[in-house]
């Protein structure tokens, strides 16, 4: 009896550090698919901040802006990860950044992973991350 509860515990165990290593497998192949992301993604944006709604996932928000300032003209990823969204003048980003309110203004480099927010002759710097912004292309729609 005791042999084979034991044999099951290793089963389970061994069964258990399978299930683990795929994991973090995975995820390390999720890291280098985001990394390649940012690295061929040279966009950078300035826009005025003209609504903020709040999802379900995560924290993160739907940021609206007006874009003042751009180097591309429409932008729309269609593929896994989906940070923002351009088009005619406007941008959509999803972020989990709470400090910012509409009529403020950021600006966006995907390229440096890093957003900008400006308010009242302060500027703050915030690391862009897509780790928990995957497949919102259901959120981000226009």
């Amino acid at each position: 009896m005791k042999r084979i509860v034991f044999k099951n515990c290793l089963t389970i165990l061994l069964i258990s550090i399978i299930l683990v290593s795929i994991l973090f497998v995975l995820f390390k192949i999720d890291v280098d698919t985001q990394n390649r992301y940012f690295e061929n993604t040279n966009i950078n944006f300035i826009g005025k901040i003209t609504d903020i709604k709040k999802t379900n996932n995560h924290g993160f928000n739907i940021i609206t802006l007006d874009v003042i300032k751009s180097n591309v003209m429409n932008y729309n990823p269609k593929e896994v990860y989906y940070y923002c969204l351009i088009k005619d003048k406007k941008a959509k980003i999803f972020e989990n950044y709470s400090d910012c309110f509409v009529g403020d203004t950021i600006e966006i480099d995907l390229k440096s992973r890093k957003l900008t927010h400006f308010k009242n002759n302060c500027k703050k710097e915030i690391p862009i991350s897509l780790e928990t912004s995957t497949n919102t292309s259901d959120v981000l729609k226009w």
